[in-house]
């Protein structure tokens, strides 16, 4: 087994201007509820709220300053096996693999969240606290992985006191947030199956969100686990996985459906007044040929709104009946308060990357608009009664 050599990476904080002082919060619990607020002085969760607007009210930095703006420190992070010995930070080792998979190279491809006076940064295999003033490292945790395609981790979660985070080879990961330690971890995915786990869990409330992903032809789905013991709440199947299961008739067979994809690795969007977590779905499998499976291949490339207590669907809107180009619907949508002919209306929306932009009324998930926004889509034939564009004859 060849064990490529570890790598390090630089960590970048540009962003005091001249007379402006960062200051830390003296409370470091997070209460879930602040999840709700519009969203200020820290970022807590993957979209920095629930919305997935990326908006911040924050007005320290303008356009008649901007340009003031200065390096403040860089922070270089070692993604090989963490030496223990003569370590000026805790460092923590945990996972279920023997240490033979040491996965240099690594990148910073998710949310770095912010809270107090923390900054969480994650890579495949490692969680570090970083100082927002100094860049100091506070702790790092190192997970001991069995394998899999380390291609990112998307980033962590905060509920309370603790930070959750999922690992390549399939587990949830739960940390005390103030040091590093681990309280406990649990399996989401079968490794054998060739699941991989790189999204960042969501948390609403008391529940942990976690998706997985798999490039085979296994099927996709959501969970919801406990943030205090790691139990399993409930489990959402995005494809039909039971005879008289809803969509089922748009497969050709049960066993294709089971086998369908649908994968959910990219987290949604939350919305308090129907308590709808709202995300979309992969493509189906096999990928690039539809051949095998006639029909539109429910819920593969959707949107989803399930019921966070019961995971059971509210509503589904497919923006790629029968994909057969990987057109993957699992953009983060953005919540939308409007008016459309005079009526206040609670949106959604998407900018698949099919090259169609969808508009969708997120309480009952009706229909609003969709355009076309990619000059060069021309994989639909039309657009149906439903919204959905019909995929030209293969």
């Amino acid at each position: 087994m060849t064990i490529q050599p570890s790598a390090a990476f630089i960590f970048t904080l540009a962003f005091l201007t001249a007379g402006t002082v960062l200051h830390g919060q003296t409370d470091d619990r997070l209460d879930p509820a602040t999840l709700l607020e519009p969203l200020r002085d820290s970022w807590p969760t993957y979209s920095g709220d629930y919305s997935g607007r990326r908006y911040s009210q924050l007005a320290q930095v303008t356009t008649a300053n901007v340009q003031r703006l200065t390096l403040a420190w860089t922070r270089q992070l070692d993604t090989g096996m963490p030496t223990l010995d003569g370590a000026t930070s805790p460092t923590y080792v945990g996972g279920e693999g023997t240490g033979e998979f040491t996965i240099g190279a690594q990148r910073i491809k998710g949310a770095v969240l912010q809270h107090g006076d923390l900054l969480y940064v994650t890579a495949p295999d490692h969680v570090w606290a970083i100082d927002v003033r100094d860049g100091g490292e506070r702790w790092h945790y190192f997970w001991k992985t069995r394998g899999g395609p380390h291609i990112g981790n998307r980033g962590a979660a905060l509920w309370h006191n603790y930070l959750f985070f999922e690992t390549v080879d399939n587990y949830l990961v739960s940390l005390d947030a103030r040091t590093g330690e681990e309280r406990w971890h649990v399996e989401i995915a079968s490794f054998e199956e060739q699941y991989f786990s790189t999204m960042a869990p969501i948390i609403v409330g008391d529940h942990v969100l976690v998706g997985t992903g798999n490039d085979l032809d296994a099927p996709g789905f959501l969970q919801s686990f406990d943030p205090r013991t790691g139990d399993l709440q409930w489990k959402f199947y995005t494809v039909p996985m039971q005879p008289g299961d809803p969509g089922l008739d748009t497969w050709p067979s049960l066993d294709a459906a089971r086998h369908g994809g649908g994968q959910v690795w990219v987290p949604g969007s939350y919305d308090p007044e129907t308590n709808y977590y709202i995300f979309g779905t992969g493509n189906p499998t096999p990928g690039y040929t539809g051949i095998a499976r006639p029909g539109d291949n429910l819920f593969t490339c959707s949107l989803i709104a399930v019921d966070v207590n019961t995971g059971e669907m509210a509503w589904y809107f497919q923006t790629s009946p029968h994909d057969t180009h990987d057109w993957d619907s699992t953009q983060t949508p953005i919540l939308i308060d409007g008016v459309i002919n005079g009526t206040p209306r609670k949106l959604v929306s998407t900018a698949a990357r099919n090259g169609y932009f969808f508009t969708i009324d997120r309480v009952t998930g009706s229909h609003v608009a969709t355009s076309r926004y990619g000059a060069t889509s021309n994989w639909a034939s039309h657009i149906r009664d439903s919204g959905s564009p019909n995929p030209a004859p293969e």
